[in-house]
């Protein structure tokens, strides 16, 4: 475990570093027109990773696949990285073992290839008895009424101690990891997060449940802060009580609930974050410090159709705690209730980066801090290809 050993030996977090960095300007603010594209580099869909899992868990499907990359954060001040993967292919359908990987990824302006990417390593996770955690939504304990093994890993964070912080879309929860990949203890949601009625078919979670998260639709990024004792967790949509159905029956709203919490699971708040649309959702978030952070808010849509795929540089700071709100407006927030405030930081279709089109990725999932580059922070970008394999798990690097 090359990266725990750099981490223990005391490497600073990107963290940190960023709001160093911030600390060095005097405006003390990331601006948009100053971000710039430094390069983009991939891994296949068809790519095995290093677990050395055998045997397949669909028709033509590798147990090994590499794909489904949910989140991603920086080890140290290295060019490694660990990867989340999320719950496998086929939407929850196959018992896809849940696990973590570690990359090299390379950064190097004005080279040929500005970019370069390499898998390392794989690690499943475990519950620390033995047994695996799989991505099979029908894996539910109904007697203890939770979700026993079965894990959709969203969110992932490095602690300085070399532990992992992983938020859990099922749930939703945060659970803490060994560097093994082994369950050290689990934070789960306040009352008005978990819905009573857990299935493995979204359409029975859906219409048996009054409050809680949507289904798949849970926590779906996660930030350590960098006093390292602060845990922010985003969910991807408005909880059920948070929102109405459409005449379809898909559920919407407007008002995504952020939790802040301690790493002991005490001292929660919850803030609302006000969506551009209903039909987007959050898919990531990343520490600057205690009150500002970036956020993914993107559609769902692919190609060419994408519409609004954005990070948006948001701040707690000023904005409503409505831990005590059971229920959230559907759509337009009354001014007794302020929203964490937000603007654009990139736009990933702006034609200025030339990302656009029928090649461009449904799902942005990851954020990670990258090496400074000529004086200024860079972001990471990454993309989740649901483990198709005629889809690249693509990496986008930004200069701020």
């Amino acid at each position: 475990m090359a990266w725990l050993n750099c981490l223990l030996a005391g490497c600073v977090s990107l963290i940190a570093f960023a709001g160093l960095a911030l600390g060095d300007e005097a405006e003390n603010e990331f601006h948009s027109d100053r971000v710039q594209l430094v390069g983009v580099a991939s891994l296949p869909g068809d790519l095995s990773d290093k677990s050395q899992l055998t045997g397949e868990i669909g028709v033509g499907i590798p147990q090994n696949r590499f794909g489904g990359v949910s989140a991603m954060d920086r080890i140290g001040e290295t060019d490694g990285y660990l990867i989340a993967s999320d719950r496998g292919p086929l939407d929850g359908a196959v018992d896809f073992h849940c696990r973590w990987h570690q990359l090299r990824l390379v950064v190097s302006p004005g080279s040929e290839r500005t970019v370069e990417v390499e898998l390392q390593s794989t690690q499943e996770l475990s519950d620390g008895q033995g047994g695996y955690f799989t991505g099979l939504s029908v894996a539910v304990d109904h007697a203890a009424g939770d979700d026993h093994i079965r894990l959709d890993p969203e969110g992932l964070r490095l602690a300085s101690d070399g532990t992992v912080w992983i938020c859990d879309e099922y749930g939703p929860q945060v659970l803490h990891f060994d560097p093994a990949g082994r369950l050290l203890s689990t934070i789960h949601p306040t009352p008005e997060m978990r819905i009573k009625t857990l299935a493995g078919d979204h359409n029975v979670e859906r219409t048996q449940n009054v409050v809680g998260r949507m289904p798949n639709r849970g926590m779906e990024g996660l930030a350590v802060c960098d006093d390292g004792k602060t845990l922010v967790a985003v969910l991807q949509s408005p909880l059920i009580q948070d929102s109405q159905a459409s005449p379809s029956g898909f559920l919407t709203g407007e008002n995504c609930r952020i939790v802040r919490m301690d790493v002991s699971g005490g001292q929660r708040e919850q803030f609302a974050y006000h969506l551009d649309d209903h039909m987007n959702g959050l898919s990531e978030i990343l520490s600057i410090d205690r009150d500002r952070f970036l956020v993914i808010e993107r559609d769902g849509t692919i190609g060419a159709a994408a519409a609004f795929k954005k990070i948006m540089l948001i701040e707690l700071t000023g904005a409503t705690n409505v831990s005590r709100m059971e229920r959230l407006p559907v759509q337009t927030l009354p001014v007794a209730i302020t929203p964490v405030s937000k603007r654009v930081l990139i736009d990933m279709l702006d034609p200025r980066f030339g990302l656009s089109g029928d090649d461009f990725p449904e799902k942005l999932e990851g954020l990670a801090w990258g090496p400074e580059i000529n004086g200024r922070p860079s972001l990471i970008v990454a993309s989740d290809n649901d483990f198709q394999p005629e889809h690249a798990s693509r990496f986008y690097v930004f200069s701020l």
